[in-house]
């Protein structure tokens, strides 16, 4: 998914070819086999907070056609391993909003 990015010129890979820094959809990330996985030093997920942030992307969306901005997602993927997770150092909160939204 990340050598596809690339390709389409959404991402960008270091000289060195172990960092890449871009923009990508939640819909094809999650249509991939990649999973988003909190790393243990996160805060734990608090499901009224995605809640209220699912909500806000909902009324954004109906008043303007457009959900809000989600920022920078940090995510650390390491190529080696076969799982294909995507360990999310700063933003778990976004991508679990993500998720539900992506399934409405």
């Amino acid at each position: 998914i990340m050598e596809a990015g690339v390709e389409s010129r959404k991402v960008v890979k270091s000289p060195s070819g172990d960092v890449f820094t871009g923009f990508a959809s939640y819909a094809d990330l999650a249509q991939s086999q990649c999973q988003f996985v909190p790393m243990n030093s996160n805060r734990a997920i608090n499901r009224e907070v995605v809640r209220q942030r699912v909500q806000e992307n909902l009324d954004a969306f109906e008043a303007g056609g457009s959900y809000l901005d989600f920022g920078q997602i940090n995510l650390i993927v390491v190529s080696s391993d076969p799982t294909h997770d995507f360990l999310v150092m700063d933003g778990q909160h976004r991508c679990e909003v993500m998720r539900e939204l992506n399934v409405l």
